[in-house]
């Protein structure tokens, strides 16, 4: 007998249930998921669009001994597929069913076994939107399907048109061999794939024609480069301008490990980037003032990696031109403890005129040392107020106290998530106004989403003020279970 209630009726509609089960995804719940599947046959079709959405080779390997019908049905439903070195028992059965839905593929083909080394062109679909290769697997598998073509006969733009069809949506290629893969394989991949988009290239020793080659590809809107032998110079993106008068038409995004001389001509050449993140390898030029020009940047990401930085006031306010940046990071390595940093002196006034310009601020690191205060806060909540994360671990040194007894009624910030200062009391605090966990309430009650509270120095009373948010955080996280 059915039961007519309110919950009943809203667990029948397909968008409620499958909106539920969603919640079940995860591989911890995978065996309620799949018990909801054995409900009834309307559970089943919600609950098996979720459980079969995302999987890996071996979910594949899993129903091989099926019947074929029941096979398709699963991977019909599958938008998402992984392969994994070290998957037993996979069969080449699967190469018969057909992935409509499939948009995602990775591929990890170091050691396996050889019943797991299947076509890739079998997998492909024209939806596939990226495509991740760990493994020479997929370059061979390309490399010899062009030779097969040059066998039949056919002519080079022929072959050419052919390969595209073949592999009609490869939009990105990840690669993290270092030496095991060669210039040539690699230069034929590239040149061959056509409408590649995203691009990153890693942990090798690749050469000045890789990036010659990678500079015409129509398409391509990000690049990240990391060569160890040919990091991006002044000289390299000269070669680049002399073989291809317009590189990267397309480029939104630019990665890299760069000097500091190379960053006026990245902005010449890459002038629409909206995201940039550098690796400097010296401070020797100013790198903030070329990066102001390029004014639809977002996203501004430099890290210094040097034994040495410096930077100015006057080049931090040229920064000022980005109305559009939400995210900027100005770090150093992971080295930063042992990285002689030094910067003229950077005010309160001069923070509150730079980020006055950058209204849509959403996360702002900066790991230089100067002396703001808690004005700088202030400054933040005035001018950007949906800023989610701040890090200034050695240049804010503010008394919170005596801020958040000034700061009225209103939340200071109210979506930020991370604070990370020097320090959040100063010596001059007076330790009896206020208690360790009433000034951790006073925290949450101005910042009311704050996730993360840290100091650089937690010897002092510091530490104690960031036990007692971090115990407060964890007691109301209790009672909201």
């Amino acid at each position: 007998m059915s039961i007519d209630t309110p919950m009943a009726r809203a667990m029948a509609l397909p968008e409620i249930l499958s909106g539920v089960l969603a919640s079940l995804r995860d591989q911890k719940a995978k065996s309620s998921l799949a018990s909801a599947a054995r409900v009834n046959s309307f559970w089943f079709a919600c609950a098996a669009d979720v459980l079969w959405r995302r999987v890996s080779g071996a979910a594949l390997a899993s129903i091989a001994n099926i019947a074929d019908s029941r096979r398709q049905l699963y991977a019909s439903k599958i938008d998402g597929i992984k392969f994994h070195s070290g998957e037993k028992g996979f069969t080449g059965r699967p190469l018969d069913l057909c992935f409509a839905r499939i948009n995602s593929a990775g591929f990890d083909s170091y050691e396996l076994e050889e019943s797991i080394k299947v076509s890739f062109k079998q997998r492909i679909q024209p939806g596939l939107e990226r495509s991740v290769f760990n493994g020479e697997e997929y370059l061979d598998e390309k490399l010899q399907l062009e030779s097969q073509y040059r066998d039949l006969g056919f002519e080079s733009e022929y072959r050419d048109a052919q390969l595209e069809n073949e592999y009609p949506h490869i939009h990105a290629l990840m690669n993290n061999l270092g030496k095991e893969l060669t210039d040539e394989a690699l230069l034929q991949l590239i040149s061959q794939t056509k409408s590649l988009r995203d691009l990153s290239l890693c942990c090798g020793s690749f050469s000045c024609e890789i990036f010659f080659c990678v500079s015409e590809l129509k398409d391509l809107s990000a690049l990240s480069w990391s060569s160890e032998i040919y990091p991006v110079t002044p000289e390299l993106l000269s070669e680049t301008v002399a073989q291809n008068p317009n590189p990267f038409p397309s480029l939104g995004s630019f990665s890299s490990s760069c000097t500091s001389k190379a960053i006026s001509d990245i902005a010449t050449m890459l002038s629409r980037l909206t995201k940039i993140n550098l690796g400097l390898r010296d401070s020797e030029h100013d790198v903030l003032g070329p990066l102001s020009t390029i004014e639809s940047l977002r996203q501004v990401e430099c890290t210094f990696k040097c034994s040495h930085a410096s930077l100015s006031g006057s080049q931090l306010l040229s920064l000022k031109s980005l109305s559009k940046l939400e995210m900027l990071i100005i770090w150093f390595g992971d080295d930063s403890d042992h990285i002689d940093i030094t910067t003229s002196p950077f005010s309160d006034a001069e923070f509150h005129e730079l980020v006055s310009a950058l209204p849509g601020l959403h996360n702002l690191r900066l790991g230089f040392g100067c002396d703001l205060t808690g004005q700088a806060l202030l400054s933040l909540s005035a001018k950007c107020p949906d800023l989610a994360r701040f890090e200034m671990p050695r240049g804010l040194y503010c008394d919170l106290n005596t801020l958040l007894a000034q700061a009225g009624k209103r939340p200071l910030l109210p979506h930020l998530e991370v604070l990370d200062a020097g320090r959040i009391l100063t010596d001059d605090t007076d330790d009896e106004a206020i208690s360790d966990f009433g000034l951790a309430r006073q925290i949450r009650k101005y910042f009311p989403k704050l996730e993360s509270l840290c100091v650089e120095n937690t010897k002092k009373r510091d530490g104690c003020i960031i036990e007692a948010f971090d115990e407060l955080a964890w007691e109301l996280d209790s009672l909201s279970l």
